[in-house]
């Protein structure tokens, strides 16, 4: 009942989200169930209908050997989340080492494992994707074929017969078969791939263009929401635009929104990791800083100084007035709403000022 309980939950562990999810843990996972449902299969017939006696226990404990490393070389990988090279590493264990035991037991390669070449074939197919990693199924092959040619043509174990075949045909059918499943899988599996990370790509650069303000191109509300949860932060600073409404109704909005983008492109120059710009609404900009307090004040002081002597319209300069918020100790729209409580401050007393705890701080 222990050991039940023990495989049941590694094997709940393995199918999480992160194997449902991936490609390569999929088809290990298909893989892994083939592999010990067929050997499940193949002990129970060693054991039914091998002769009595030595061949029983010699067919039955290749198989069940077989069963044995499936499992183990899974719950080996499968915790390292090593996917991909599960059915690899599968298929030379069972092709390269356990096929030379099966052909010694049983004296050839026909019978019930002969469906084990092209399971491999297969596994291959899946699992090959680099030119230089040919070598492993091209291997695999030669010693089947090897194995193929003795079991009719070779000295048996226990001095039994080999068939009276043409082997040269049977060689080449099979050669030509496992060749043919090897490549079809790894072209389909080619395509498969390809076709997956062009869905990647275009889920990533959706979730980009829909965490980018449009005009600005800087991250946008959703995205200032996402770094606020983390709280990897010091202080938040509210940005806005002085008499931006007097720009658009003189000027006209699309100045207005030219001058957003050069604000947003000198906020740029100025971004950093531990410094970073979000457009927040209309003329609005949140920056989160991870700076001590007199860094901060330092780099707002610059973009107060940047914006004066870089933003004009009709030869006049452009000012920009700021809140700070820095208390993290209660709710985020708590810290936000300080930000912007600063910001009206500065607004009121005649903007063109940075304001922290409704006092002028510049």
């Amino acid at each position: 009942m222990f050991g039940k309980r023990t495989f049941l939950s590694w094997f709940q562990g393995a199918v999480d989200e992160d194997l449902l999810g991936s490609f390569d843990a999929m088809l290990a996972l298909i893989l892994f169930s083939f592999g010990t449902v067929s050997n499940l299969f193949g002990l129970a017939a060693a054991v039914l209908f091998s002769p009595d006696g030595l061949m029983k226990c010699l067919d039955g404990g290749v198989t069940f050997l077989c069963l044995v490393s499936i499992v183990l070389v899974a719950v080996f990988l499968f915790r390292r989340k090593r996917y991909n090279e599960y059915s690899v590493v599968i298929s030379i264990i069972i092709g390269l080492m356990l096929f030379p035991c099966i052909f010694i037991t049983s004296g050839g390669m026909g019978g019930t494992f002969i469906y084990y070449f092209f399971c491999i074939a297969a596994s291959f197919g899946f699992s090959v994707r680099k030119l230089r990693q040919m070598a492993y199924p091209i291997a695999c092959l030669a010693v089947y074929d090897l194995l193929m040619f003795l079991s009719y043509r070779g000295v048996l174990p226990f001095g039994r017969d080999y068939h009276s075949v043409n082997i040269v045909p049977l060689l080449i059918g099979f050669s030509a078969t496992w060749l043919f499943v090897f490549f079809t899988t790894r072209s389909c599996i080619t395509v498969l791939l390809k076709e997956r990370r062009a869905i990647q790509e275009a889920e990533k650069r959706y979730e980009e263009l829909a965490s980018r303000d449009e005009l600005t191109g800087l991250p946008n509300r959703r995205k200032l929401d996402e770094e606020l949860a983390l709280r990897n932060f010091r202080y938040g600073i509210m940005f806005d635009i002085d008499h931006f409404k007097q720009i658009n109704d003189v000027y006209g909005h699309q100045e207005g929104d030219r001058k957003l983008q050069e604000l947003a492109a000198l906020f740029k120059r100025a971004a950093s990791n531990e410094f970073r710009f979000f457009r927040y609404g209309g003329e609005e900009f949140f920056v989160l800083s991870r700076f001590d307090f007199d860094d901060t004040v330092k780099v707002l002081r610059s973009i107060f100084e940047h914006v004066r002597t870089e933003l004009k319209i009709d030869g006049k300069p452009i000012t920009v007035s700021a809140g700070i918020s820095g208390d993290l100790s209660g709710s985020l729209e708590m810290f936000v709403k300080e930000a912007d409580a600063n910001l009206y401050i500065a607004k009121h007393n005649g903007r063109n000022q940075c304001v922290f705890s409704g006092e002028r701080l510049f």
